[in-house]
């Protein structure tokens, strides 16, 4: 560890001052790396009515219904009480995801250029 002192350094000090600032970056590096590779912990999974899963997807209670009526929601269903997760439902709003307009010219944009290429 660096050593804390109250006199000034000298021209002389420095290899070793420089050394110890190395060990400790050494160190802290190594530290950091341990908690890069930590698994990341998991999102609770919370289980939601379906009214709060009306608030979370923006979507009509009835709207909700009939998805889970047509399969195409996840959801849960016990006796007649009808549950949604949290993530799941996070999960299943992000694969409808639309693509932009910006983000559908660049495809076509690279679409071209792989025709043309093939064409040579």
């Amino acid at each position: 560890m660096l050593k804390q002192n109250t006199t000034s350094l000298t021209f002389n000090d420095i290899p070793q001052v420089m050394s110890e600032v190395l060990d400790e970056l050494r160190f802290l590096k190594q530290e950091v790396e341990k908690i890069n590779l930590q698994p990341k912990s998991k999102k609770a999974r919370t289980p939601v009515s379906i009214e709060r899963a009306a608030e979370l997807t923006g979507l009509a209670k009835t709207t909700l219904y009939r998805y889970t009526a047509q399969g195409l929601i996840p959801c849960y269903k016990k006796g007649k009480c009808l549950m949604f997760y949290e993530d799941e439902l996070e999960t299943w709003m992000d694969s409808g995801r639309c693509i932009t307009l910006e983000e559908r010219i660049a495809e076509t944009d690279d679409t071209i250029l792989k025709l043309s290429a093939r064409a040579r």
